[in-house]
């Protein structure tokens, strides 16, 4: 009889079931080899776990970030990423958006987020978009589309609409490397209150599918967001579609009657 070949493969390293998101797979896989590593422990780099796992960038930054926010790995920004001290261990956190926008977010998780801005011009607001802000139909809406960027690599489409009327002065502004949320609150006094989410799978098609570097009609996770400010308004409302095929959007549910 031949010998069984158990030598891993790319795929058996990241957890082997198929049916399981890839960075689900990748987390777990580093969950298991890091849990009980000495605190200081040093990581591989993203390249280095890219190659031991068969997998994209993308895929590894998500597996590495949820256990960061686990506290079980640690970054230090220029140095690397370590595990972290036993006792700053945390139950996994609650699934949240983050209302501080995905800029301040990601920077302050130690990444750099950059932006290919391909429109930034105001007109008049189809039904849907008017809808959307509380707006009269063919109201002036300023549109903000941009591709977003995190560490160099792609990881999304964003299309977003705010009432001209207010923000007229967005259309002088570069937000290549600049916060849309940053940027309303200091200057308008924006406090985003809640955010409600829509996610679906949709095909990524057309100029959509270019940008990302998907082939035409690729399933992808889309989100459409209204951000409402604390007295109730709608102030923002965003289209997004993801590059990377295990993307996910993470929120909690309330009841009505809680006071957190």
């Amino acid at each position: 009889m031949g010998q069984v070949d158990s030598s891993p493969r790319p795929a058996d390293a990241a957890g082997g079931d198929q049916r399981v998101p890839k960075y689900e797979r990748v987390r777990e896989a580093l969950r298991e080899r890091f849990s009980s590593a000495p605190p200081g422990t040093l990581v591989p780099s993203e390249a280095e776990l890219c190659q031991i796992h068969g997998v994209s960038r993308i895929t590894v930054r998500r597996a590495v970030e949820d256990l960061i926010a686990e506290r079980i790995l640690d970054r230090h920004h220029g140095r690397g990423t370590f595990v972290a001290e036993s006792g700053q261990r945390l139950p996994a956190p609650p699934e949240s958006i983050d209302l501080t926008g995905f800029h301040r977010q990601k920077s302050s998780e130690g990444h750099r987020v950059t932006s290919r801005v391909l429109v930034l011009e105001a007109f008049a607001a189809p039904f849907d978009i008017a809808a959307a802000l509380g707006l009269p139909e063919r109201a002036r809406v300023v549109r903000l589309d941009r591709l977003r960027s995190v560490d160099g690599s792609v990881d999304h489409l964003t299309r977003e609409w705010l009432d001209a009327g207010r923000y007229a002065d967005l259309l002088g502004q570069d937000f290549t490397d600049q916060s849309l949320y940053t940027y309303l609150s200091s200057r308008h006094g924006l406090v985003p209150a809640r955010n409600e989410v829509t996610v679906s799978v949709q095909r990524a098609i057309g100029d959509d599918a270019r940008l990302l570097g998907l082939p035409e009609g690729t399933l992808r996770l889309a989100t459409r967001t209204t951000t409402y400010d604390d007295h109730g308004r709608p102030q923002i409302h965003g289209r997004n579609i993801y590059a990377d095929e295990a993307a996910l959007t993470r929120f909690s549910v309330l009841a009505r009657n809680h006071r957190p």
